[in-house]
């Protein structure tokens, strides 16, 4: 039998010529064609004499014979190839031709192949079971009210991601009145915004609600010097960021102030976001504060709410004149909390009897723009009014283009915040743990008390809120999560 070399010349030399038979003939057929159709484009579509006719009939008798002559020659060589003969052949060069070194590198591939994909799958399993770890929390699932407001044990547990940060276990959180808002869509397309640069916020919804908490810490960044493992912190966020109804939360060390010895876990937490938005609006936008409050007149409406209970304390504290306006059932509590002057506005003409008084040097709207304008007829010339109510969000109504140009104005707010190291703030309340401290050294004087009417556990988060949006709640509603068991973590099989 001839050589393995011989015979693969051999295959790929009858190769060719297969090649060149079948473009020949195509060849051929394709002149013949053309000569057909270039004499009947002469004589205009018609024949004109017998003599060009049989110049045609004999152009096209000479290149259909070709064309036969190259189909024959083409058969034959097919019927001359031999199949088992190249399968033969092929054989043999595996045989003879492939060496150990081939076979060698063959089985080399084949095993790197091998321990590369296990590897990966045994990376990628890794990372499945090493998922962060489920908490129990109160979300916001869509924008639909409080139908969208839920419970769930399965929310990814916020991890460390900068050394300057804490991770909080919280004791209690509260609902405000925001929540409800949020639970709305208010704020949505600024929380969209900011959150694409926050690494503990993966998409748009779910959306953790609650604003404020007390808690202890749990773990600290590498670089964190204030606080150790254990220690009691309240804290309170803005509502563009992720909320605190949840069994943790990351917050930076900055952020955090220790909390009030003088009061439990569940009473704290009604404090932190209440307090810093009265003290924004008494001190901030007001110009009252401890050592200009003195004699000055004050009328605080809604006085039972989380805003109302703490601006009329502060302002007793300070010396200053209040005047609240609260249903006829919490009459007692306002005089309990140090009002001066108490209307009772489901009972009264709330403008015949505020058309009685002198008029104010600040008047605190904490129920809503349906006040407005009798707030304005009550104030003095000189004095303010201030609505701790959020005033609606134009952003979340924005198209395509007004969104573009919005993002954009965010992402560069962002960069000259981070250029000029300002802290990132996208309302008119800033919330430090300045401002919190101070009202921690009040509530230890026990000049500022929480007034907590309903507590609930986490499970139960739902009532809180339907207990909030009633319109006549005192204060705001808290939420436990004290006596929560560890989460289980995620076992291999993913239960």
């Amino acid at each position: 039998m001839a050589s393995t070399d011989e015979l693969l010349f051999h295959i790929s030399e009858k190769i060719d010529e297969l090649q060149v038979q079948l473009s020949s003939s195509a060849a051929a057929a394709r002149l013949s064609l053309q000569a057909g159709l270039t004499e009947l484009r002469r004589t205009g579509g018609r024949l004109a004499s017998g003599e060009v006719w049989q110049q045609a009939a004999q152009r096209w008798r000479l290149a259909t014979a070709a064309a036969a002559d190259r189909w024959t020659s083409l058969r034959e060589f097919v019927s001359e190839f031999d199949v088992r003969e190249f399968i033969e052949t092929t054989r043999l060069l595996v045989l003879t031709e492939a060496s150990t070194v081939h076979l060698c590198l063959l089985g080399a591939g084949f095993g790197a192949g091998l321990l590369v994909g296990y590897l990966v799958g045994r990376g990628r399993r890794v990372r499945t079971i090493r998922q962060p770890a489920l908490m129990r929390a109160v979300i916001c699932g869509t924008y639909e009210g409080l139908d969208g407001v839920l419970t769930v044990e399965d929310q990814p547990r916020p991890e460390l991601v900068s050394p300057t940060e804490v991770l909080v276990r919280v004791k209690a959180a509260t609902v405000d009145r925001v929540d409800l808002r949020i639970a709305s869509g208010y704020g949505r397309a600024l929380r969209r915004q900011v959150n694409r640069y926050n690494p503990h916020v993966d998409s748009e919804l779910p959306v953790v609600l609650g604003r404020d908490l007390a808690g202890v810490v749990d773990q600290v960044g590498s670089e964190v010097t204030q606080w150790q493992v254990g220690d009691p912190v309240w804290a309170a966020v803005p509502f563009w960021r992720p909320g605190t109804l949840a069994e943790f939360v990351v917050l930076e060390e900055k952020e955090l102030c220790r909390k009030p010895d003088a009061v439990t876990f569940e009473r704290a937490a009604a404090l932190p976001y209440s307090g810093t938005v009265a003290w924004n609006a008494l001190v901030t936008q007001g110009g009252i504060g401890p050592d200009t409050a003195q004699d000055k007149r004050v009328l605080v409406h809604a006085a039972a709410s989380g805003v109302g209970l703490v601006a009329t304390q502060l302002l007793k504290a300070w010396g200053g004149h209040v005047t609240t306006t609260v249903s006829a059932r919490l009459v007692p509590l306002a005089r309990m909390l140090g009002a001066d002057d108490v209307i009772e506005y489901d009972t009264a003409d709330l403008e015949k009897e505020l058309s009685l008084r002198d008029k104010f040097d600040l008047v605190l709207n904490t129920a809503g723009p349906s006040l407005h304008a009798s707030c304005l007829r009550h104030c003095a010339e000189t004095g303010l009014v201030v609505s701790t109510v959020e005033a609606a969000m134009p952003s979340d109504r924005f198209g395509f283009v007004l969104g573009t140009l919005y993002a954009l104005w965010i992402r560069l707010t962002r960069l000259a915040g981070q250029v000029l190291f300002l802290p990132e703030s996208w309302g008119t309340v800033t919330f430090s743990a300045d401002t919190l401290a101070q009202l921690a050294a009040l509530v230890d004087a026990r000049e500022l008390q929480a007034v907590v009417e309903h507590t609930f556990d986490w499970q139960d988060a739902d009532a809180a809120f339907h207990y909030l949006a009633r319109g006549d709640a005192v204060g705001k509603p808290v939420v436990s999560f004290r006596h929560l068991a560890p989460p289980q973590p995620v076992t291999e099989d993913g239960s």
